[in-house]
């Protein structure tokens, strides 16, 4: 658990604030004081719990819910592009839901480095916490729970129900994140005013935005959760210039590991590629042009992961030899999570990712979408950060009247 910050120590009698709490209320203020979070840094400063469900000062009331008992937006999935959804509806105004499963891919451990704003890096958890609290304070209402199904509301108003079930409790090989990652994140929504669904629910919504992701099919082995990101990766975007100078190990034949092996070697001459089976899909002409670039091809499957406190050491091969490695990227399936707009006819597209608009709108009437969940999306935190925003000034659109619309 992190120790709470300096500036919540000393309470005083004002309402519990310290005077250095009231000076550090506003972003303005938090941001010239250095009190915003870095990679770098043992803790993060998030502050203690309670202290989300304050309102920066002068900020309006939360928006109220309209009279039909519909939220103005539902929006499914608490990662980045969903909490930046959430802030973007806020800001305008709109009631705002944000149902999540703690299923996604932010509560793995990585730490990304090319986000504008975060010099030293921030890490997937801590900006998610921190969009929680930022959503909170512009009034989204955090719901702990998985979206089962999803339906066009038959009343005259229109719209959408949402079936919201209990999170699953039990964690299986596809469940992101180390179990310290998942409790951390239940106690701060909590202390954010976080309803979790202990039974069956519903929610009328008059529009959706699907924020849903993907699910990574990772190598399963014993204490995987504590490699990924930290030297287990899939994305030489977010993390290739981290490879500079060090042994690095690709597992897989695909395209997507082929790719990777060449991209690698301008960051370090040190690359080992791995097929993963001994009969490899991979064209030799492929394999051959990267042993010719000094890549070592390995044609064999891995054994074992081999790995200390989170740092990876060595493969074991299938063919009882072994290779030492610093990090490991894997080609890793990824399965969009399409399900709920697919049962209401949303298109996608061959890779069963949803299909959007520049503006995050699908082909259904009302539903929108962002993030990784969408078909051509980078699969960047700053690109579902944006989708979010973008999708949710559609939606915010979208709500307008005709009038307003300027159509009658």
């Amino acid at each position: 658990m992190n120790p709470r910050p300096a500036y919540c120590t000393a309470a005083s009698a004002r309402g519990g604030r310290s005077a250095r709490q009231v000076a550090l209320a506003t972003p303005q203020a938090r941001l010239a004081a250095n009190r915003y979070p870095v990679a770098s840094s043992a803790t993060v400063l998030l502050g203690s719990a309670d202290r989300g469900t304050r309102q920066y000062a002068g900020m309006p009331s939360t928006p109220a819910r309209p009279s039909s008992g519909s939220v103005d937006c539902l929006v499914v999935g608490g990662g980045p592009a969903g909490l930046s959804a959430a802030i973007q509806l806020g800001r305008m105004c709109r009631s705002c839901v944000i149902a999540d499963d703690d299923a996604g891919r932010s509560l793995w451990s990585q730490v990304t480095r090319n986000h504008l704003g975060f010099p030293d890096g921030i890490s997937a958890t801590d900006l998610r916490l921190l969009g929680q609290e930022q959503a909170v304070r512009y009034g989204a209402d955090l719901r702990g729970g998985r979206v089962v199904r999803l339906r066009r509301d038959r009343r005259a108003s229109g719209g959408f129900v949402a079936t919201i079930e209990p999170r699953e409790t039990s964690a299986t090989d596809a469940t992101p994140g180390l179990p310290d990652n998942q409790d951390r994140e239940r106690r701060h929504a909590a202390g954010l005013g976080e309803r979790a669904s202990a039974r069956t629910r519903t929610i009328r919504a008059r529009t959706v935005l699907l924020a849903t992701g993907v699910v990574d099919a990772f190598p399963a082995f014993s204490g995987r959760d504590e490699c990924v990101g930290v030297s287990l990766f899939w994305c030489i975007v977010c993390d290739g210039y981290e490879a500079i100078g060090r042994h690095v190990a690709v597992v897989g034949d695909d395209e997507d590991a082929l790719e990777t092996a060449f991209g690698l070697l301008h960051f370090t001459d040190r690359v080992t590629l791995v097929t993963g089976r001994r009969r490899t899909r991979a064209p030799r002409q492929h394999l051959r042009a990267l042993e010719e670039r000094g890549v070592s091809v390995r044609r064999t499957t891995v054994a074992a992961y081999c790995h200390r406190d989170g740092r990876m050491e060595r493969l074991e091969l299938g063919d009882d030899d072994d290779i030492a490695c610093d990090m490991v990227f894997v080609s890793a399936p990824k399965r969009a999570r399409t399900e709920l707009g697919r049962r209401l006819g949303a298109a996608t597209d061959e890779a069963g990712y949803l299909e959007v608009d520049p503006e995050g709108r699908t082909s259904v009437p009302g539903l929108f979408a962002a993030g990784d969940v969408t078909a051509g999306h980078a699969h960047q935190v700053s690109a579902a950060a944006h989708g979010g925003a973008t999708a949710a000034t559609a939606v915010n659109y979208e709500l307008y009247d005709p009038v307003e619309r300027g159509e009658a």
